[in-house]
């Protein structure tokens, strides 16, 4: 069975990113920025094959893939960001952006392609240069014509190989509809090949036919298998205390007992009344 048939439908999310370094032993970017309200974006690949024929038959093919060049239609962009991009100079005090030498720097660029099953495609391209952006005006009349802008994004393979890709990369491309990475963070900084996450849906709990034990959890008895040659290790007997006999307090008045009270013989003894009638 076949995948189901999607296209492309909208565009959202131009964003970009200065890469601040970019050697064999790290990749790094700066603050994700919004580029521009995005209208388009388009992709070309310069590439080139070569065809190789022996016994009068085509026996090797020789593909070679170069820079894409990934062309943004936008809103007119502001001042600030042209300059940005451009490594031209802006200033800040008269908001002026002057024209002249630049030193272009690396960018990283983002977007979300939409698609007609409704999810959506996510790209991070990582190492690239912006193009001077192309403007046209032209006089006002009775239609309701206007422009936009046009800037290309050239980009490159990186220096720095990553664990994932096994070497240099020049972009990561996720479909939201495979279901498998996490795209919740996605323009929070730039995605690169080991730092994607996979989506990990969470597991409900499974509860057991009788519904959950009453047991605190205190009081349960997990049940470890022992392996047939385990030694068996004998509880040991906790040893008897003898009670201790509490010392006597030499200062205290022994309670005697009434049936063991000794006789005053000083104490004159009383008479039987019956015993005296006799006299």
């Amino acid at each position: 069975m076949g995948a189901a048939a999607v296209e492309f439908r909208g565009v959202e999310n131009l964003v970009y990113a200065e890469v601040t370094e970019d050697t064999l032993e790290n990749y790094a970017t700066g603050e994700v920025k919004i580029l521009a309200p995005v209208a388009e974006i388009s992709k070309a690949i310069e590439q080139s094959s070569s065809t190789s024929y022996y016994d009068n038959m085509p026996k090797i093919v020789i593909n070679a893939a170069g820079a894409d060049t990934i062309t943004c239609t936008v809103a007119v962009l502001d001042l600030e960001t042209a300059a940005d991009i451009t490594g031209q100079t802006w200033d800040e005090g008269t908001g002026a952006l002057i024209e002249g030498t630049f030193a272009p720097k690396y960018f990283a660029l983002g977007y979300k392609m939409g698609l007609t099953d409704g999810t959506s495609r996510y790209v991070w391209r990582l190492k690239g240069t912006f193009t001077q952006p192309e403007e046209t005006s032209v006089t006002k009349d009775a239609g309701t014509d206007t422009n936009n802008q046009s800037v290309d994004f050239t980009g490159v393979g990186t220096i720095h190989r990553f664990v994932r890709s096994d070497g240099s990369a020049k972009s990561v491309v996720v479909d939201e509809r495979d279901g498998k990475c996490d795209v919740s963070n996605w323009f929070d900084e730039v995605v690169t090949p080991d730092t994607l996450l996979p989506l990990t849906p969470v597991t409900p709990p499974v509860v057991p036919p009788g519904g959950l034990s009453d047991t605190p959890a205190s009081l349960a008895v997990n049940s470890v298998p022992v392996a047939a040659d385990s030694p068996v290790i004998e509880p040991k007997n906790n040893p008897v205390v003898e009670p201790v006999a509490a010392p006597v307090d030499s200062t205290m008045t022994p309670v005697q007992d009434p049936a063991a009270t000794p006789v005053d013989s000083t104490t004159t003894p009383v008479q039987d009344p019956a015993a005296n009638s006799g006299a």
